[in-house]
């Protein structure tokens, strides 16, 4: 198991902080190159369509989407948020610990808003 945490601005969006854990957790998965089969499980299905995505702009969906497509033993999976999965309530207390502390904030983007 390998733990990371960042933390964001107030106005980064909770889609951003998916994105990016998602990015770190994928990049992870390719170290070392054993080609092992690895399965990230997340509870945000957004995150998870937008990085399988050969359309995505975004800049880390579209670097996660690179990563996976060139390293097909890493897997998206999707589960249920909130049902004692261990590693989903692990993560969960990692980010209110992160989102609580006072460390240095990473500097991500903010996404456009168009009216």
């Amino acid at each position: 198991m390998h733990q990371w945490s960042a933390k964001l601005t107030k106005d980064n969006t909770v889609f951003q902080a998916e994105l990016l854990a998602l990015n770190e957790a994928v990049k992870y998965s390719t170290t070392p190159k054993t080609n092992l089969p690895v399965t990230i499980f997340m509870d945000n299905r957004a995150s998870i369509q937008a990085s399988s995505s050969p359309k995505a702009t975004n800049r880390t969906t579209r670097e996660i989407f690179e990563v996976i497509l060139e390293n097909p033993h890493i897997k998206l999976s999707w589960i249920k948020a909130h049902v004692g999965y261990f590693g989903n309530e692990a993560a969960d207390s990692i980010v209110k610990t992160a989102a609580e502390s006072k460390d240095v904030q990473l500097n991500i983007k903010l996404p456009k808003i168009s009216f």
